[in-house]
């Protein structure tokens, strides 16, 4: 999906590869990117909160490495609707 721009404050409008468009709103938003997370199995990070408010994404909790922490990032801007991912996972080696 690629984004348009417009649509009420907290919703996204999202084209899909069809064509259509969908608004998708914050809630909508906070669970795609959960699930694209907890489906990398790469991923280890402990305590991991996402918050999503006016399509701005909040990552927090705690990886094992720096590559976690990046990677977790570039998954979370995967999910089509956002405008912007903020990492504030930290990293706390076992």
């Amino acid at each position: 999906m690629r984004e348009k721009r417009g649509g009420a404050p907290g919703t996204a409008v999202a084209k899909s590869r069809r064509g259509v468009f969908a608004m998708r709103s914050d809630a909508e938003l906070q669970r795609d990117v959960l699930d694209e997370l907890r489906r990398d199995e790469r991923l280890r990070i402990e305590d991991l909160d996402v918050k999503v408010e006016g399509r701005v994404v909040t990552l927090t909790g705690r990886a094992e490495t720096e590559g976690q922490c990046w990677r977790a990032l570039q998954v979370a801007r995967y999910v089509a609707g956002l405008a912007r991912v903020s990492n504030h996972i930290v990293v706390r080696p076992h």
